[in-house]
């Protein structure tokens, strides 16, 4: 099995990252050799347990250990769209190496994570390139969410776009952000599954742990697998 998922979302902060780390913990807990890329990081934010600033791939370590491999291609000061963070460093990103380095990844490893920045349709170049042109054979997306108020048009435009785009999609999550869900979320998850023909791969319970100071203990890694499980067992494998 060389199984390769791309995590995108609808937005910024909506849940792409816990997404990952609950794909990653499914990975792990199959039995898989798991890796995770994040091509491009778009600015620096405060890391649990006093380890300094860093990005996504280094929260996800923090939080998860150091049992998987982790890999930033590109790492950008300013916290904008791919395409002006780049600029701002005198940078051009480049699909094409972006690629070779997740690939290089899927070739050692049996379950691999890459995890765009921003939402979906975000540029990586003046041109609209984004996350969805990299050159990436047998890529199946899975896109976070939100579970209440305004998902049912942030998540079907995001995925008409996607599927208009040729993406392979698996289907979508939502991402909680509160202890309770959302009296919105049971009717949101059976729209949006009737309208686009996609399934909801899962709904991520709220984690106590995922924002403090300490990696994510184990009963919240086996709460999110069994979020997970279901869902991705069926689109994966």
């Amino acid at each position: 099995m060389n199984t390769l998922i791309g995590v995108t979302g609808t937005g910024t902060e909506v849940g792409k990252t816990a997404l990952a780390a609950a794909c990653l913990i499914w990975g792990q807990k199959k039995g898989f050799k798991t890796a995770y890329h994040k091509p491009v990081q778009c600015g620096l934010s405060p890391l649990p347990d006093g380890l300094g600033q860093g990005g996504d791939a280094d929260w996800i370590q923090a939080k998860l250990g150091l049992t998987l491999a982790y890999r930033t291609s590109v790492v950008l000061a300013m916290p904008a769209s791919p395409h002006l963070a780049a600029e701002k460093e005198g940078l051009s990103l480049h699909p094409f190496s972006l690629a070779a380095d997740t690939l290089s990844l899927v070739r050692d490893y049996d379950f691999t994570v890459v995890e765009g920045a921003g939402g979906a349709a975000v540029p990586f170049g003046r041109d609209g390139w984004g996350i969805l042109d990299l050159p990436l054979p047998n890529l199946a997306w899975v896109v976070a969410c939100r579970p209440g108020l305004g998902t049912v048009h942030q998540t079907r435009t995001t995925l008409d776009w996607m599927a208009q785009r040729g993406a392979r999609i698996a289907g979508f999550a939502f991402c909680r952000t509160d202890a309770q869900p959302s009296e919105l979320e049971d009717d949101n998850r059976k729209v949006l599954q009737d309208l686009t023909g996609l399934p909801c791969l899962g709904i991520l319970p709220h984690s106590l742990h995922w924002s403090g100071s300490h990696s994510l203990p184990e009963s919240e890694r086996q709460m999110w697998f069994e979020a997970m499980d279901a869902g991705l067992s069926a689109a994966l494998t």
